[in-house]
């Protein structure tokens, strides 16, 4: 039998339909889960405050960090906070009882905003231990996954150096560093390193997700004896000092230690601009201690009695 080309055509047209119409379902299928799959992936770095139980996420920061910052510390350090540390020893250690503020008699708390591999949280509680300064409980805050991604424009050259070369998303992810990427064990590393004579808990999660409004009652937080921040960026700084002030954790005698205003680059942005603006936002008087560093508060618009 002799077939037309015309009929072979047609014929291979009809097998077409035919099977496009059995594979379609599975086609539209396989498409419907990939989107789903991709909308429930989230993206790298995108914030979150993770679990209890959480597995950290990498940002490579093991591959590019430098050498020496590979693991535990051998060493403590405070940097700029000596300043704040030692005026706080002072303080709670005045020959006038009248010169004591309440914050040293009473069993405030002691906050790090910026723990990393925790070497700045050990020196600090081992100061305040061995000058036997009454603390309760010592907090640190960090995502443990390294800097956030930060969308914020600046006139202020040197904070613009740092946000590309050093304050970058994902550089001190402790996690990568110490090669511990479950969150539980990684802050039990830490805790046991810390090794502090008073109890010391982990809040983990980027600041805006993990600063909840009913975190201090939930945890039983007390006022803050002093409060250090090493937030590095500007977003992050202002998101932990309004938290601080909104839930009047902060009061007459506390101290605020920050680590990177000069850094920064002064007052103009970062670390610096924030506790500007936060200062002016709740109306907050100050004594400075130190320039680019350290501050004890004296009041502020409805602070609370000691």
């Amino acid at each position: 039998m002799v077939v037309s080309r015309g009929a072979v055509l047609v014929l291979s047209a009809v097998a077409a339909l035919i099977v496009l119409s059995w594979l379609r379902p599975v086609l539209l299928a396989g498409s419907a889960a990939a989107k789903e799959g991709h909308k429930k992936r989230p993206s790298k770095f995108e914030p979150r405050a993770p679990s209890a139980n959480a597995m950290l996420r990498s940002s490579g920061w093991d591959q590019t960090a430098p050498t020496g910052e590979r693991g535990l510390p051998h060493m403590s350090f405070v940097g700029e906070r000596r300043k704040a540390i030692r005026f706080l020893q002072s303080r709670c250690h005045a020959k006038a009882d009248a010169e004591v503020p309440a914050s040293c008699r009473s069993s405030y708390d002691v906050y790090q905003f910026g723990v990393y591999t925790g070497r700045s949280m050990r020196a600090i509680s081992h100061q305040l231990s061995n000058s036997h300064i009454n603390v309760r409980k010592h907090w640190g805050f960090d995502s443990f996954e390294g800097l956030p991604f930060e969308n914020v424009t600046t006139e202020t050259t040197k904070y613009q150096a740092m946000q590309k070369r050093d304050w970058k998303q994902g550089t001190y992810n402790a996690a990568d560093i110490l090669g511990e990427h479950s969150l539980p064990a990684l802050q039990q590393s830490l805790i046991t390193y810390i090794n502090s004579s008073v109890p010391v808990e982990m809040v983990a999660g980027y600041y805006d997700r993990s600063l909840t409004a009913e975190l201090a009652t939930t945890r039983g937080m007390r006022p803050a004896l002093y409060v250090d921040i090493d937030c590095d960026l500007y977003s992050s700084t202002v998101t932990v000092l309004t938290w601080l002030f909104e839930n009047r954790l902060i009061r007459k005698g506390t101290i605020l230690g920050y680590d990177d205003i000069r850094a920064g680059g002064g007052y103009g942005a970062g670390e610096g601009l924030a506790h500007l603006q936060t200062m002016e936002k709740y109306g907050v008087q100050v004594k400075e201690i130190a320039p680019y560093c350290c501050f004890e508060v004296l009041s502020y618009r409805d602070m609370p009695a000691a």
